[in-house]
């Protein structure tokens, strides 16, 4: 069931559906971000997934992750790697590597919601 949740995520995220994301969203979730870790690393509640998400297409407004299949799966945990594609609006500089999106369910609700550079850090974070 977690997988499942947080796929509806990550195939809103990738049809710019903000709306979509809040609606499997916990009123409570934490988001952490390596995309905007200079400005600010962790965001709260829905609020919170707004700004994030607009801080994201605010650096990379064409960002990309391409879902792999999951390494972890479980009642409320789940690792999947992304291949992630993006040029910064400001310097141009490309993106292209991999990152672990780490994420908690409780209630078919996402309650937290991080990316890693590593597959055990993603891990450690959610189990």
């Amino acid at each position: 069931m977690a997988e499942e949740v947080v796929r509806r995520a990550v195939s809103a995220f990738l049809a710019r559906d903000l709306d979509a994301i809040i609606a499997v969203a916990d009123s409570e979730i934490v988001v952490r971000s390596l995309l905007t870790e200079a400005e600010r690393l962790l965001y709260h509640g829905h609020e919170g997934v707004r700004d994030w998400f607009d801080a994201v297409f605010g650096v990379f407004p064409d960002w990309h992750p391409e879902p792999q299949a999951a390494t972890h799966s479980g009642q409320e945990a789940v690792v999947i790697p992304l291949h992630v594609t993006a040029t910064a609006a400001g310097s141009r500089v490309p993106v292209d590597q991999m990152y672990w999106l780490g994420a908690r369910v409780r209630a078919a609700k996402i309650i937290y919601f991080g990316f890693f550079r590593t597959e055990d850090d993603a891990l450690d974070a959610v189990t």
